[in-house]
């Protein structure tokens, strides 16, 4: 009796085990597939994406969209600037209103920061979600605007004598430090997210050919006799964009190529752009690289893959979509993209996180509150949905 009870225990454990080492292998295989096959992992994505459409009830807010000034998201809000009045909304009701004195303005936004200014005028905003923290003369004409995730603001702007003056303010308005360009002008201007760097691109047309450049200053230890860090120029090349990916690195665009410096000026190229099927490029994430790609299209349909990859051009994720892309919007590592009338919202793993279907074409895609919600912008209404 007792042997034989010995042996059906051995036996059910083994019968565990079994049960155990299959679901493991089982779970192996199918991390793999998901990971090197890209068949397979289009597959699960499809069978995990969620469907919503216009039918259902979502909130909305009727506007005149060639009366906007600008929309934008930032924070917890998506905001409309219209007739010098910035209102704020987390759904379809009102949180704020704030004055905001700019018909063509020029805006920058950063976690729970906006900075906004009418182009060619000398007054600043600074916002921290629905507050205003500072409205400020800043004593030149305004040509750009930038904000890092602490608040820490860079105002570009022209100067008699100079082609560009950069002024970097504290979080509280407070003067930080002013450098000034005289034989160059400043396109693109950014701020590290640790606020000891600030990065310029420098354009320089004095030449035969324009060229451009990235200057490094180290705003924390600004002194009398602090040296700029110039990082090589870009001859012939136009850089368009530049991001930070790491406190003392940057990741910038050209006309050809994806490329990174550091602050020691060590460059990588990451990603070449005179691929024929690369149809646009955007690097605003700073840390991941997103691209859209023509794919195989045949008489009856059209398709286009974004691809996410690393600042080692190693993919991250992939994705199809149905159609020909109009438009990406990244921000908090979520994609929008937009067909028209069809939104794909996909992580930078490329895994899908809803599918929003229309019955009109989408203007634009306002991603707001930590990647949670978005704003729809029609012709003449906006739709509110979480993502």
């Amino acid at each position: 009796m007792g042997n034989t009870q010995k042996i059906n225990n051995k036996r059910k454990i083994n019968v565990k085990l079994i049960i155990v080492i299959a679901i493991v292998v089982l779970s192996i295989i199918i991390f793999c597939l998901y990971q090197f096959n890209y068949h397979f992992r289009q597959t699960v994505n499809n069978l995990i994406t969620i469907k919503s459409n216009t039918n259902q009830s979502v909130p909305m807010i009727n506007i005149d969209q060639n009366s906007m000034n600008a929309i934008v998201g930032y924070d917890e809000y998506f905001a409309i600037l219209k007739q010098n009045l910035l209102t704020g909304y987390t759904s379809e009701q009102e949180e704020f209103k704030n004055t905001v004195n700019a018909t063509n303005p020029i805006y920058a936004t950063e976690g729970k920061y906006l900075i906004i200014a009418q182009k060619g005028s000398s007054t600043v905003y600074l916002f921290n979600g629905k507050d205003l923290v500072y409205e400020k003369s800043v004593g030149g004409t305004i040509t750009g605007l930038t904000v890092n995730k602490n608040g820490y603001v860079a105002v570009t702007m022209n100067k008699s004598g100079y082609r560009s003056v950069i002024t970097v303010y504290y979080p509280t308005g407070e003067d930080m430090f002013t450098t000034f360009l005289s034989t160059t002008y400043a396109s693109h201007v950014a701020i590290s997210p640790n606020n000891k760097n600030m990065a310029i691109v420098e354009v320089d047309t004095s030449g035969i050919k324009v060229s451009s450049g990235i200057k490094f200053i180290q705003i924390d230890k600004i002194t009398e006799t602090s040296e700029t860090i110039n990082t090589g120029k870009e001859t012939n090349r136009i850089i368009s964009d530049i991001e930070f990916a790491t406190n003392d690195t940057v990741v910038y665009l050209t006309d050809t190529m994806v490329k990174q410096v550091n602050i020691a000026g060590e460059k990588k190229d990451i990603l070449d752009l005179m691929d024929s099927n690369i149809i646009n490029v955007d690097i605003s994430l700073g840390e991941y690289i997103v691209r859209t790609e023509k794919t195989k299209s045949t008489i009856f349909s059209t398709s286009t893959d974004v691809v996410i990859v690393d600042r080692d051009n190693k993919e991250v994720g992939r994705y199809t979509v149905d159609g020909t892309i109009k438009q990406i919007t990244l921000k908090n590592n979520i994609i929008a993209a937009n067909i028209g009338q069809e939104i794909y919202f996909i992580t930078v793993s490329g895994r899908p996180i809803k599918k929003y279907i229309s019955n009109s074409d989408i203007k634009d895609i306002i991603i707001y509150n930590n990647g949670k919600m978005a704003a729809l912008v029609y012709r003449n209404k906006i739709e509110i949905i979480y993502i």
